[in-house]
């Protein structure tokens, strides 16, 4: 009984020390560092087929990873540049749009209802602002990531034996 607990403890310790490896993008001289683990989202592009490749991180070994759209281990170094997504941007150009949207149907109920002039100038300029700011936002949604000079991609590897 003592010992399939300790050897139970034993064992939940080295299956929780034994960490996984990440995917590292860092800019060169600054502070910069993106991590990628296994089962986050990615979308990078190649250079031999110059094919853009997005999904989640299905496996990541020494010198390839593997994304679940892909077919194949991706080399390395045959990765030309990984975009960095950002959720909050995308979102808010999407609620912007809908607040547009939104706004524009009210505002001509409201004038239909009253027996005003249903489209005047304000509701355009109000409407237009909205659509104008969400698709500024929305196209703030990633950063590319090329790698190169200035961005380097490493296979972070912290496996204790």
């Amino acid at each position: 009984m003592k010992y399939s607990i300790i050897a139970s403890i034993l064992v939940f310790l080295f299956t929780s020390i034994c960490a996984q490896k990440k995917l590292l993008v860092e800019k060169i001289g600054t502070s910069r560092k993106y991590y990628y683990h296994l089962d986050d989202k990615i979308k990078l592009r190649t250079i031999t087929n110059d094919s853009l490749v997005k999904g989640k991180l299905t496996s990541i070994d020494d010198s390839a990873i593997s994304v679940s759209m892909g077919l194949k281990d991706i080399p390395v170094h045959d990765i030309g540049s990984v975009y960095k997504q950002y959720g909050f941007p995308r979102r808010l150009g999407i609620k912007l749009g809908e607040a547009g949207i939104l706004y524009f149907v009210i505002i001509s109920i409201n004038n239909l209802i009253n027996k005003e002039q249903v489209f005047t100038p304000y509701t355009y300029i109000i409407t237009g602002s909205c659509f104008a700011a969400g698709f500024i936002t929305f196209s703030l949604k990633q950063h590319r990531c090329k790698i190169g000079d200035r961005w380097k991609l490493k296979i972070l590897d912290f496996t204790v034996n």
